[in-house]
């Protein structure tokens, strides 16, 4: 039973993540004019959660948050996320105390910020002008994350 339990959750999961990382490189690779191969990303998810499995590490997924905020800063290549990471353990190595007085709230703005450039509505006109099927489709997928969650 608590098998079954795991499994459909871990499977949520899974979807939830191979659909983020889908649309997230398609999302960012039109707009830098890059074609992207939606199984190579696949399974360089499916690598790096190996690798951190074997090695007791967290699992990898794509952020929805992280990479609007890097483009608003201007990144434009994946480097962006191992310096990122090299400043994230030396504040933690040698300044553990510097962001703990930092409001939540102003983190979660930072993060609102950059992510309203996800949001498509140009897209979502043309979907409504071209088919409409679809785009009933895509609105109930979104009124359904935003009023239960991306898991329920």
């Amino acid at each position: 039973r608590e098998w079954l339990a795991l499994g459909t959750t871990a499977l949520a999961i899974a979807l939830v993540t191979l659909t983020d990382v889908s649309m997230l490189s398609q999302t960012y690779g039109l707009r830098g004019g890059r074609q992207i191969d939606r199984d190579q990303e696949c399974f360089a998810i499916g690598v790096a959660n190996v690798a951190a499995a074997l090695f007791q590490g967290f699992p990898v997924s794509a952020s929805g948050s992280r990479t609007p905020v890097a483009e608003a800063a201007g990144a434009k290549t994946q480097l962006t996320g191992l310096v990122a990471a090299a400043i994230v353990a030396a504040l933690l190595l040698f300044a553990p105390q510097a962001l703990h007085d930092t409001p939540q709230a102003a983190l979660a703005a930072v993060v609102i910020a950059a992510s309203l450039g996800l949001l498509e509505t140009r897209g979502m006109l043309r979907l409504y002008r071209l088919r409409r099927s679809e785009f009933v489709q895509a609105l109930v997928c979104f009124l359904g994350v935003v009023l239960s969650g991306v898991v329920a």
